[in-house]
C-alpha cells in the first residue's frame, strides 16, 4: 500500500462534509453551542468548588441546588484529582468567545477556591486538557 491511499486530506475526509476538527467536536461535545452567542462549541469550561467552602461562600446557591437534587437534599460530589468537589459550572464556548469565556468565568468563579478545568478539543489542539488549580490544595 502506498503513502498517497494513508493520507487523508481535509477537504476527502468524511466525504467532503467536515473537517476532523469538526468530526472530533462533534463526538467531544455532542453538538453543543457556546453559551455566550449560540455558535458551535469548541472548549468546554468546567468549574468545581470544594463542598464545605461552597456552602460557606454561596450559601443560597448551595440550598437551590440541594432542593432541586432528584435523588435527596444534598450536594452532588464529583470524584476528582483534588477530591471530591461540587461542579459549579459547566459552560461551552466557541472559537471567537473561547478567551472571553474563560476570562468570565475566572472572574466568576475565582481561582482562590475554586478549580477550572477547560477541556481544548480539536486537532489543532492536540486534545490536550489545561488545568488550572488555585487555592490551598
Amino acid at each position: 500500500m502506498s503513502d498517497e491511499k494513508k493520507i487523508i486530506h481535509v477537504t476527502k475526509f468524511d466525504k467532503g462534509q467536515r473537517t476532523p476538527a469538526e468530526y472530533h467536536r462533534e463526538f467531544a461535545l455532542g453538538n453543543r453551542t457556546c453559551d455566550f452567542c449560540g455558535l458551535p462549541a469548541a472548549i468546554r469550561i468546567k468549574v468545581f468548588a470544594d463542598p464545605k467552602e461552597f456552602i460557606q461562600r454561596k450559601p443560597e446557591l448551595a440550598a437551590a441546588i440541594m432542593a432541586t437534587n432528584p435523588r435527596g437534599p444534598f450536594l452532588p460530589g464529583v470524584e476528582t484529582v483534588w477530591g471530591t468537589m461540587v461542579k459549579v459550572e459547566d459552560a461551552c464556548a466557541c472559537d471567537l468567545c473561547k478567551e472571553s469565556g474563560v476570562r468570565a468565568l475566572g472572574s466568576k468563579w475565582p481561582k482562590d477556591w475554586c478549580h477550572h478545568e477547560v477541556d481544548r478539543f480539536g486537532l489543532e489542539s492536540e486534545h490536550k486538557q489545561v488545568f488550572s488549580t488555585g487555592g490551598t490544595r
